[in-house]
Formats: C-alpha cells, sequence, structure tokens
C-alpha cells in the first residue's frame, strides 16, 4: 500500500520524467551513468546528474484536507561544469513552476510554486550542486477529523 506522501513524490517523479526535460525515472531499474535519474531521499553516487525530491508539511489545516506541503528539488550535475546544474534547475522550473490540478494516487497538487533557490556547493567529485524548493497546495485525504 502506497501512502500519501509516497505517491506524491513518486508522482512527480513520472511528471519531471515524462515533461520531456531529459530527466528519466526509473522505479526499478538501474541507470545508466549517461541519463538523469530521480530519487527520494539520498544522493546516490551514480549517475553523475540527479535529482533528489524530498518533502516536508509546512502547513496543514485543522479541518480541511489542504496543506502545504514543500518539496525539495536536490540536484546535482555533471563534473567540471558549473552550469549544469543551473541548467537542470531551469528546465524544472518550466515544469513545475505554476502546474496545477495534478492529482498522483492519493495526493491532488492544486498548485505549485517555486519558494527558494540555493547553491549547494561542490562534491568531491567536482558535479556541482543546487537545491530548490516548491511549495505545493494539496488536498490531502479526509480523515474523521479533517472530514472536507
Amino acid at each position: 500500500m502506497s501512502g500519501f506522501t509516497s505517491d506524491l513524490l513518486k508522482g512527480l517523479a513520472t511528471y519531471l520524467s515524462s515533461a520531456g526535460i531529459g530527466i528519466t525515472y526509473r522505479p526499478t531499474d538501474p541507470y545508466l551513468a549517461t541519463e538523469t535519474g530521480v530519487f527520494f531521499g539520498l544522493y546516490p553516487t551514480i549517475p553523475d546528474r540527479v535529482v533528489v525530491l524530498s518533502a516536508y508539511v509546512t502547513t496543514d489545516q485543522p479541518k480541511v484536507a489542504l496543506s502545504k506541503i514543500r518539496v525539495e528539488v536536490a540536484l546535482r550535475g555533471l563534473p567540471n561544469d558549473s552550469l549544469d546544474v543551473l541548467n537542470l534547475g531551469d528546465a524544472i522550473f518550466t515544469v513545475l513552476q505554476g502546474a496545477e490540478d495534478l492529482t498522483f494516487g492519493t495526493a491532488h497538487v492544486v498548485q505549485a510554486l517555486r519558494v527558494i533557490s540555493a547553491s549547494g556547493g561542490v562534491d568531491d567529485n567536482k558535479r556541482s550542486e543546487r537545491s530548490d524548493s516548491y511549495e505545493l497546495d494539496v488536498d490531502v485525504p479526509i480523515t474523521s477529523g479533517r472530514p472536507w
């Protein structure tokens, strides 16, 4: 059984992968070294170019099934090319900024807006990193405490 946050992150990964911006989401098979892979929570060693998605709630409404969830989109680019990670972030921005009415399993995204972008420095393999946070207004599954 998949939970709400899992549905949201996997749905975003699939959405980015299908957007035609050179990102691949493949949940079971390993990525080729030349691909830009999507992962959850942690940076893998390979491939060089990655998108790492993490979610954290910023606001839950007490009686309405509506929440604000921030999704961190952590990025790592190709070695020795500090502009590559910027280009990757720009491509993702064109897909996510202002996106509306997206449904991923139990998660319904009302809208998505980028709220911050920051450099993450350079790792030991000279791959530049960056982190963007998007705030998503989402309809969450109804519970007994939030019936609407």
